[in-house]
Parts: structure tokens; C-alpha cells; sequence
């Protein structure tokens, strides 16, 4: 987002959501990245940004293993690292194998979390499409699955003001 969105505009992170958003909280995000005095500072911003990209494919191509995080910033930042490894060249499952079981064994957790197997303890979300196919898709999640609570995120997104994707699968 700092090498790829001018000051006061929405970041690329933001922009799939950015409509649902509460008007306060969109006005909130437009912080942009770094400042850019002239047209060559922007072409160096871009070429840094896809010097980054070609590094994060590097890195996946020598089998170094690669965390995935928002940084904090909520799950739009989430679902955007994970297009934005996609875009880098990473096939969609080797991202999603990342973003799972590749994360619990960053952490040395692989032997509980990670992958849904009997005796593992499996968080899990259900989406509205193939995340394989096309990374969006895990914008359009429609259950949740955490500590064996089911969470439905269209009451979770309406509860922060923001209006839902598509309407979460109701658990009978």
C-alpha cells in the first residue's frame, strides 16, 4: 500500500470493500502511502513494489517459507496479501496451504492446527466460490468455524457497520 497508492486515496487493500464501509471509516482509510513529488518518484514507487513482487517469488521458488498477516489491519488486508502472492506468481493453493498449514508450522503448531483431520483442532470458514480458482473468492465468506463456535460473518460485518458480501449460510 505504500508503494502503490498515492496520499489520499483508498488503498488497493480498501477498494473491494470500500463501498460498504461506514462514511467516517472509509474518509478514514484515505491515508495513501508515500508522497510523491513527481512522475519519476511514482515510476520508482511502482518499480520498487514490483521488485518486491519478483522477491516474494523468488523466495516461494527456493522453498524459504513464507508467513502470511494482515499486519493488524483487519481481514481486507488479509484477503489482499493473499491476491497480492497470488499476482506474485504463487499458485492460489500453494497461497491457501500457506495461509494454513504453512502459518502452523511457522509457529511449530502443525501437529494440532493447520488442516482440518481428525484430532486436529480446525478452524474453518466456508466461501461463496473456488479461492483455488480465484483468490476474491475469500472475500465472499459465508460461515465461520472458530473454536468449534459457528460465526456468521454477515452479523459479524453488520455489527461493525459495514454491510456484508453475500448473506452468511444459516447452521441448522
Amino acid at each position: 500500500t505504500m508503494f502503490t497508492t498515492p496520499p489520499g486515496t483508498l488503498p488497493l487493500a480498501v477498494a473491494p470493500i470500500a463501498e460498504r464501509l461506514p462514511p467516517i471509516v472509509r474518509a478514514s482509510v484515505r491515508g495513501g502511502g508515500l508522497p510523491v513529488t513527481s512522475p519519476a518518484e511514482r515510476r520508482r514507487h511502482a518499480a520498487s513494489f514490483a521488485a518486491m513482487q519478483r522477491l516474494v517469488k523468488r523466495l516461494y521458488d527456493a522453498e524459504v517459507p513464507l508467513g502470511v498477516g494482515s499486519g493488524g489491519e483487519g481481514a481486507w488486508m488479509l484477503h489482499r496479501e493473499l491476491e497480492l502472492q497470488a499476482q506474485a506468481g504463487i499458485p492460489n493453493p500453494d497461497v491457501l496451504a500457506q495461509a494454513t498449514l504453512g502459518a502452523a508450522r511457522l509457529v511449530g503448531r502443525d501437529s494440532v492446527e493447520g488442516r482440518v483431520a481428525p484430532g486436529m483442532r480446525a478452524d474453518f470458514a466456508i466461501v461463496d466460490g473456488d479461492p483455488t480458482q480465484h483468490m476474491a473468492m475469500l472475500r465472499r465468506t459465508t460461515l465461520v468455524v472458530k473454536d468449534g463456535v459457528v460465526l456468521r460473518p454477515d452479523r459479524l460485518w453488520q455489527a461493525m457497520g459495514v454491510a456484508p458480501v453475500v448473506p452468511s449460510l444459516v447452521p441448522v
